[in-house]
């Protein structure tokens, strides 16, 4: 990156075929979720990320609160988060220049495309990112 660093900020998911966000998000971790969100953190831990593997609540499809499985994966003194719904990763990035520099979160945030892809076969759905966010991806 040559330009001044600025940070990331964005909020994107992974979906089957990179398909559009559905109306009524169920926030739901199923059994085959739950096993994906296993193998991304461990695959992320490999690439040298410290990941905490923790739950949150959330809402189901019927508006009933439920429990997701989520990552927290440590980016320089920041965070970015995965949230690992029925039929949809979400994926939150908020680092600012202060939590750590433009490689360091370039590095993390490929690496979390190169893990959660294979691990789930879904495709980051990349039509609501920045330009600058699909440049770094590689997905312009």
């Amino acid at each position: 990156m040559t330009e001044r660093w600025e940070g990331l900020r964005w909020q994107a998911s992974f979906t089957a075929r990179g398909g559009p966000y559905r109306p009524v998000v169920d926030a739901t971790t199923g059994p085959a979720a739950h096993g994906w969100a296993l193998e991304v953190a461990r695959r992320l831990e490999r690439a040298g990320h410290g990941v905490r593997l923790g739950q949150d609540e959330g809402e189901g499809a019927d508006g009933e609160p439920t429990v997701y499985d989520e990552l927290a994966v440590t980016v320089g003194a920041g965070h970015l988060s995965l949230a690992f719904f029925s039929g949809e990763v979400f994926w939150s990035v908020a680092l600012s220049p202060d939590q750590c520099d433009a490689e360091t979160a370039a590095r993390a945030v490929r690496d979390v495309v190169a893990a959660v892809e294979p691990v789930t076969g879904y495709t980051l759905r990349t039509a609501s990112l920045p330009t600058a966010a699909r440049a770094l991806l590689g997905r312009t």
